[in-house]
């Protein structure tokens, strides 16, 4: 890649401090974000929408929620959305298919959950929560809600997942 930089789209919702961005891609180059430009991880209520190349909208869902992250699942049929309950409760994750707009919890624990990202083969997604001591260690779920939510990592610190290898083998 050669070259200056080009800008590609305006008012992501960012975090300068944690140097992050509230975006996603599939493998076909699908990108899902969110708006709100800078100040870092603010909930508020979202909506999902396609938009094209021309910058043209079109709804991707009929939910409108209360949401803190997404990702969007390498295959572009799937999005893990960090979602708070109506009561403005401590959110979890669920995962929407986009073809039949049906949202699927994936969390159901009193911590909180966030950072979602879906492993290479969308089969499973990785995510921060708060579960045992109140510091976000990284835990994994089958995407399609099957078995119990594996502890990966135990930290005096807070960690969350921001990457995977395209093998599937690092975080």
């Amino acid at each position: 890649i050669t070259g200056p930089e080009i800008p590609v789209l305006d008012d992501v919702r960012a975090d300068p401090t944690m140097g992050t961005a509230q975006y996603s891609f599939s493998e076909n180059g699908v990108l899902v974000y969110r708006t709100g430009g800078t100040g870092g991880y603010s909930v508020g209520l979202s909506e999902l929408v396609w938009v094209d190349r021309a910058g043209e909208t079109t709804p991707a869902s009929q939910h409108s929620r209360n949401a803190l992250s997404h990702s969007l699942s390498p295959d572009g049929s799937r999005i893990a959305w960090v979602l708070f309950e109506r009561d403005g409760s401590q959110p979890d994750i669920w995962v929407l298919e986009i073809k039949r707009d049906m949202l699927t919890r994936l969390t159901f624990d009193d911590g909180n959950e966030a950072d979602p990202i879906w492993s290479p083969d969308g089969s499973w997604i990785y995510f921060a929560a708060d579960r045992v001591h109140g510091v976000n260690e990284i835990y994994r779920r089958k995407a399609d809600g099957s078995g119990d939510a594996e502890q990966l990592t135990t930290a005096e610190n807070p960690q969350f997942p921001a990457a995977i290898s395209p093998d599937g083998h690092t975080l």
